[in-house]
């Protein structure tokens, strides 16, 4: 993104962060949660921006807990895609936690069956707790990372742990698209999308609506990986 108001949210951040001294002060969550104004482009797509840690524990409660104004915007476009009924909402994460766009991918694939929905997750610890609806003659709604084990015919192993992984997933990606409509959206960063980061990380997020041509560019990269597993 070339752009000096979205480099200089960005630049604003990094030198608080610096300021900060690793402490996460109130203050500077605090600052992190008034958030940025969004920036329009001269062709219309719209950047908004988003940094953690904004709320004001610096570690996650048990149970139920209240959303960032990150979280709260990811949902709000998730749910709002949902309603559109012609939408698509695809993506890749790490091991997001609770609450998190995982279970909120679920709860959305549950109540509107027409949806084109699909999600790959790092690993099986991402899906602890969730469960939905297996649908006839589609692919389930979650794709777990996986590699393999054994050298077999031409294939080498593909190893899913450290020191020498390089099968396992580490996108934290939503995309939403609507071609009736017109609404093209791309969520990303390096916040996992989960409640936890909004608590205790150091985190930046982007989310860019309006540019069909990137929206596509990232939607095939998101199928590609899917299937890949």
């Amino acid at each position: 993104i070339f752009n000096a108001e979205v480099a200089g949210n960005f630049l604003d951040y990094w030198e608080r962060l610096l300021v900060d001294n690793s402490q996460q002060t109130l203050a500077f969550r605090q600052r992190n949660a008034q958030g940025y104004a969004p920036v329009t482009l001269s062709d219309g797509t719209v950047i908004e921006t988003y940094f953690q840690p904004s709320m004001k524990d610096k570690s996650k409660p048990k149970g139920e807990v209240p959303l960032s104004p990150w979280l709260s915007r990811v949902k709000q476009l998730m749910t709002e895609a949902a309603a559109d009924g012609d939408s698509m909402i695809v993506g890749e994460v790490f091991y997001p936690g609770s609450p998190s766009v995982v279970q909120w991918m679920a709860e959305l694939w549950d109540a509107n069956p027409e949806l084109y929905m699909f999600m790959t997750v790092s690993t099986p610890d991402a899906l602890r707790g969730v469960s939905t609806k297996r649908r006839k003659g589609r692919p389930p709604l979650f794709t777990i990372a996986s590699g393999r084990e054994k050298e077999f015919a031409d294939f080498i192993t593909e190893l899913l742990k450290l020191p020498e992984s390089h099968a396992i997933t580490h996108g934290k990606i939503v995309v939403i698209i609507n071609k009736r409509t017109g609404k093209y959206t791309v969520i990303g960063g390096s916040d996992n999308l989960g409640a936890k980061a909004s608590y205790g990380n150091d985190e930046n997020g982007v989310i860019v609506t309006g540019n069909a041509k990137l929206a596509w560019f990232v939607f095939v990269n998101m199928f590609d990986i899917n299937k890949h597993y």
